[in-house]
């Protein structure tokens, strides 16, 4: 675990704040705990994907509007749907 960006005092960037998140959004145990951490439990989201692990993913590309390669830093995925 010691090979992790966001554990680079040398390193003091955005990303590795992110890649923080994404550890820990990871390490936990349940959906309902991912969820409440973005005051999406009591939602009609939160109700949707309740009980669907999610996937988290960094530095995801995406084609912007005018054509462009732009990068998403953090996606969580609850099976088909992504937030």
């Amino acid at each position: 675990m010691r090979n992790h960006r966001w554990l680079d005092l040398n390193r003091e960037r955005e990303e590795s704040y992110t890649d923080w998140l994404a550890w820990l959004l990871q390490e936990m145990d349940s959906t309902e705990a991912v969820l409440k951490t973005f005051g999406l439990d009591d939602t009609d989201f939160g109700v949707r994907v309740r009980g669907v692990r999610p996937q988290v993913d960094r530095e995801e590309s995406i084609r912007g509007c005018s054509g462009e390669n732009k990068r998403l830093d953090l996606v969580i995925r609850f099976g088909e749907i992504a937030f």
